[in-house]
């Protein structure tokens, strides 16, 4: 049997604080990865030499999987406890991130894609059932909203971060820039 909830409540403020940042990082590399691959795709698909209609499969098949399989990874958490499933979601992220960036062929970009939001949908509602979970009722709103913010901030900042890196490097590189920032997601 699980003990109340109320025993597991972080009622430090430095940690409180910590545990929000954490997981408004891990949903803005999510995010940002996403809208960085969308800004990208005339070049992957230029470099794989594959038409608009075929490269569109790379943001659908990221899409299909975490919809389809959100609501099981939380359960999953629900069973085995959050922070492993948590970790475990950010090292599948980026594992199959920096396959991508390395990926031959479309084929198995698409194949390395589809593992990458495996680790995406075990990751992102793992990090809203912490917040809801481990913070008090008086901040949850506001910690739910700073997640919030930085899915958006990822969103825009994907676009522009992606479309640099597009005018400047190989478009390869837009999947290298978020290992760095979940690896250090993962340690803190």
């Amino acid at each position: 049997r699980r003990p109340p909830v109320e025993d597991y409540m972080i009622n430090d403020k430095r940690r409180q604080l910590a545990v929000t940042v954490i997981a408004a990082i891990s949903v803005f590399v999510n995010t940002m990865d996403y809208s960085m691959l969308n800004i990208s795709l005339p070049a992957v698909s230029k470099h794989f030499h594959v038409n608009l209609v075929s490269i569109g499969w790379l943001p659908l098949i990221y899409l299909l999987i975490v919809t389809s399989s959100l609501l099981g990874f939380g359960k999953l958490g629900d069973i085995r406890g959050y922070k492993p499933i948590f970790i475990l979601g950010l090292g599948i992220f980026t594992v199959g991130t920096f396959l991508c960036g390395m990926a031959p062929t479309m084929s198995y970009l698409l194949a390395f894609r589809a593992f990458q939001s495996i680790g995406e949908a075990m990751s992102s509602p793992i990090a809203i059932a912490i917040i809801t979970s481990y913070l008090p009722p008086n901040i949850r709103g506001r910690a739910l909203g700073v997640v919030a913010l930085a899915q958006g901030l990822g969103f825009a900042a994907g676009s522009v971060i992606g479309g640099y890196i597009n005018a400047h490097f190989i478009w390869r590189a837009i999947f290298f820039v978020n290992i760095p920032i979940v690896i250090a997601t993962i340690l803190a």
